[in-house]
């Protein structure tokens, strides 16, 4: 739903051109089912280097292109980049390596079967490189994490938002199980952050709770993963917690029934949300920590956060 594009500098930076612009205009970013590759990592100056026009109107677009595309990007550790050969020859070879789901560029002298020509890019709607699309998800664990996978092994702050939450439920636990695979599957960068965000249940004690999850969920986490699970409780004139998602640092999705499995047959409508929906709930679910004694807070935090090391294998 949310996938990694490689997109060639040298075709950036054609994009001042006002017809151009248009072409590509909010096609990428946060909010859209494509997030640019930051390769290499002067990929920004390459593609302002690359810019030949000499008309200032052109260069500010671009400048304000190159900016928005570099808001959220995916930085890849341990790229393969050479110097002496062209920037589609090295996309090409770290494709192999990793695959992107698509190379975006202006030429493709070797025929690839990666590449999305510039001019060529939507205009087959039925091209699997390009088009995205949101259909009913089976509520099964796998299927969840098959649905999210891509933006999970290419993102870098993860939030699971599950109200109803409870480690002792093998419905609720089994699809977390799969979300934490798909965070590990095809790792491209490094996860600096990974939460769970629950309600709290006044029918549940803090230490009865905290004793579960750090008994149970080291199990179900990948060895080398830190999980910090929070409770939190409504506001007066705040905001209602309800909604299920997985927020990360490149995009929104939401479950409509929930992150829990369901019965056999039954399915699930999982969405991308939109820009102005995901800013808002990162300013709610990303800051619960930093904000416990704020007055300005969304949520309280009740009891202290629960810290699990991962142990699974």
């Amino acid at each position: 739903m949310v996938h990694e594009y490689a997109l060639e500098p040298e075709l950036v930076a054609t994009w001042g051109d006002l017809n151009n612009y248009r072409m590509f205009n909010d096609k990428f970013g946060i909010g859209t089912s494509r997030i640019v590759s930051e390769y290499p990592k002067n990929w920004a100056r390459i593609a302002y280097d690359a810019c030949k026009t000499t008309d200032d109107i052109e260069k500010t677009r671009l400048i304000d292109i190159i900016y928005q595309l570099r808001e959220k990007m995916i930085v890849r550790q341990d790229i393969i980049y050479n110097d002496n050969l062209s920037w589609l020859e090295c996309a090409e070879l770290e494709h192999k390596r990793l695959p992107f789901k698509a190379i975006i560029a202006s030429t493709n002298p070797r025929k690839s079967r990666e590449i999305i020509l510039g001019d060529e890019v939507g205009v087959d709607i039925n091209d699997f490189r390009w088009k995205t699309e949101e259909f009913p998800t089976r509520r099964e664990a796998k299927a969840m994490a098959i649905t999210v996978e891509p933006m999970l092994s290419n993102c870098r702050e993860v939030f699971f938002i599950d109200p109803y939450f409870t480690p002792a439920n093998p419905k609720k636990t089994k699809p977390l199980q799969e979300f934490f695979k798909a965070i590990m599957a095809n790792r491209k960068t490094v996860i600096t952050r990974l939460e769970l965000v629950t309600k709290y249940d006044d029918k549940d004690d803090n230490d009865s709770f905290t004793k579960r999850c750090l008994n149970i969920l080291p199990n179900y986490l990948p060895y080398g993963l830190m999980l910090t699970v929070l409770r939190i409780a409504e506001r007066k004139g705040k905001e209602q917690i309800h909604n299920r998602y997985v927020l990360t640092d490149i995009g929104l999705i939401n479950f409509g029934v929930g992150l829990d499995e369901g019965k056999q047959g039954q399915t699930d409508d999982v969405g991308l949300r939109s820009r102005p929906n995901y800013e808002m709930r990162w300013r709610q679910y990303s800051k619960i920590t930093e904000q416990r004694y704020s007055d300005h807070r969304e949520f309280d935090l009740v009891g202290d956060p629960i810290i699990i090391e991962g142990k699974a294998i």
